[in-house]
């Protein structure tokens, strides 16, 4: 469909325009994380699309993190959740409602961290997302742990 309706290519469930730099993600069929609202918006040719909320967009990648500690994921969370679309107090609400709060508070404090010139870098990560389950003061012992044995 969206090589038909825009000429974009095709990798697994992503779909990439080289000529505009664009890159869409077809998930599954169902949206996450739970409740998640979507936009219809229209195709030149007539047909419809549905485009996740930047939100929840961010939300899902910031729950793929929690879950996996992973570099790539975390730095695509940062990266929503501090776009400046994103509605900061939509998004905590949303955090709230799907439990994903201690989780966005520690992808944000780790972004923190980073913009201060801190390392922060897979071992760090893996760390801070074994932690999650007992708190930021237990994220930030994992953390700082963690800079230790490296040196």
């Amino acid at each position: 469909m969206l090589r038909d309706l825009f000429g974009m290519t095709r990798d697994g469930r992503h779909w990439y325009d080289e000529r505009l730099g664009v890159a869409v993600e077809v998930p599954a069929v169902y949206l996450e994380p739970p409740g998640a609202t979507a936009t219809t918006i229209g195709t030149p040719h007539g047909r419809s699309l549905r485009v996740i909320s930047w939100e929840d967009l961010a939300l899902d990648r910031v729950e793929q993190w929690g879950a996996t500690g992973d570099l790539v994921l975390w730095a695509q969370s940062v990266a929503l959740v501090q776009h400046g679309l994103v509605d900061r107090e939509r998004l905590l609400a949303r955090a709230d409602s799907v439990g994903l709060r201690r989780e966005l508070e520690t992808v944000e404090w780790l972004a923190a961290a980073h913009a201060a010139g801190r390392t922060v870098e897979a071992p760090q990560l893996y760390a801070a997302q074994e932690a999650l389950r007992d708190g930021l003061a237990a994220v930030t012992e994992a953390v700082r742990a963690s800079r230790r044995t490296r040196g």
